[in-house]
């Protein structure tokens, strides 16, 4: 019960919902978070379809933000996707829900074991027990590629052919789903989904740079 508390109390940044305090009353345990004026990204996507892209952009970038931040605090999230991000009334994302994180630095191997996550937005590597940093830059890249186009890459009730399809069928680029995604931004995307982990962005920070060059 205080693992996420303990992993949220290192994570103060704009863009991660702020873990107030943790309290104990009559065998309840429970967290007291900031609260977020506004609904969540999940919400919102489903609501309009898909995203004009510099609102996806903008999304985006306050999510890599994010998740640069809490990498550089050796904190995977895990499960990375729209229903665990919300957005304020003024536009500001914030990711919540570091229930399923993990400190790596206290991984020997480097990676997480399990395969606790959501498998439309996990990464190949993550459905094979092995999720690094590079997993939650796939994550996002789902996450806007679903922004962008209104639908994840692959989608099945059944996780098994999930990974399969990530596996044996190429992703179709944002901008061939959807005219209005610029050539540019739909690459910065493809890299993010790229199988290879050396083709892949190598951190948050390199593909924070890539968004705010967009």
């Amino acid at each position: 019960l205080l693992l996420e508390p303990r992993i949220m109390a290192a994570l103060k940044h704009p863009n991660i919902v702020e873990l107030i305090t943790v309290e104990k009353k009559d065998d309840t345990f429970f967290m007291v978070m900031e609260y977020v004026d506004g609904e969540s990204l999940d919400r919102l996507v489903r609501r309009e379809r898909c995203l004009a892209p510099t609102r996806a952009l903008e999304v985006g970038i306050d999510v890599c933000s994010a998740i640069q931040f809490a990498h550089q605090h050796q904190v995977l999230h895990r499960d990375l996707r729209p229903a665990n991000i919300l957005l304020t009334r003024e536009g500001t994302a914030k990711v919540t829900d570091f229930g399923t994180s993990r400190y790596l630095e206290l991984q020997k191997e480097g990676f997480a074991r399990t395969r606790i996550g959501s498998p439309p937005y996990m990464a190949p590597e993550h459905f094979r027990g092995r999720a690094v940093f590079q997993s939650d830059l796939w994550s996002l890249g789902v996450s806007l590629y679903e922004m962008l186009t209104g639908t994840v890459p692959f989608y099945d009730a059944d996780p098994v052919k999930i990974a399969q399809a990530f596996q044996n069928q190429p992703i179709v680029p944002p901008h061939l789903k959807n005219p209005a995604v610029p050539k540019a931004f739909s690459d910065v995307v493809m890299k993010a989904l790229a199988l290879n982990l050396g083709e892949r962005y190598l951190s948050a920070a390199e593909f924070h740079r890539a968004l705010l060059a967009l």
